[in-house]
């Protein structure tokens, strides 16, 4: 009884290490495609503009410095406020984030319903749903939605993003 229970044991941890091998090999496939390009680097975004609560001026220095390299040499922002619209460059990007940053005790931006498009080989359009929560420094919170279109091109081997818009959506 001991053997057939030890010989089904390593059955199945052979079984769930060739599982997981196939996935990890699906994840590092997947992620070389163009479509999963573009989505590290939305990722990657989102990652450089989230602030955990605590997090040091030496993430804030590296996330700054991250988020530069998301950015193609001139950027477009098409906001429903002229404020914030304009183009720019990434070190421009950057030193804005860190004063964005420097607003919240903790933010948290979050992406749902990504549909990556390639018009050209060199073009890709993502249309996702954009959700900031977070805690300003001064104690209000902040909790806002929005619909956003974001090209990117491929350059040098490398997806950057060369706009970001809000959508607009019509509301009764």
């Amino acid at each position: 009884m001991v053997i057939k229970i030890r010989k089904h044991w390593k059955i199945g941890l052979l079984i769930l290490l060739l599982l997981a091998a196939a996935v990890t090999g699906w994840r590092i496939w997947k992620s070389r495609t163009p479509e999963g390009q573009v989505r590290r680097q939305l990722l990657q975004l989102v990652e450089c503009v989230s602030k955990r609560e605590g997090e040091g001026t030496a993430a804030g220095l590296w996330k700054g410095r991250a988020i530069a390299e998301l950015f193609a040499p001139e950027c477009t922002f098409e906001f429903r406020t002229e404020m914030f619209g304009g183009t720019y460059t990434p070190s421009e990007i950057s030193a804005d984030l860190a004063r964005f940053r420097m607003m919240f005790a903790q933010v948290e931006v979050g992406m749902r319903k990504l549909v990556i498009s390639f018009p050209t080989p060199t073009e890709a359009t993502a249309d996702f749903t954009g959700h900031l929560i977070g805690t300003l420094k001064h104690g209000a919170t902040v909790d806002a939605v929005r619909e956003l279109v974001c090209h990117l091109q491929e350059i040098d081997g490398e997806w950057k993003i060369t706009s970001i818009m809000v959508r607009e959506i019509l509301e009764r």
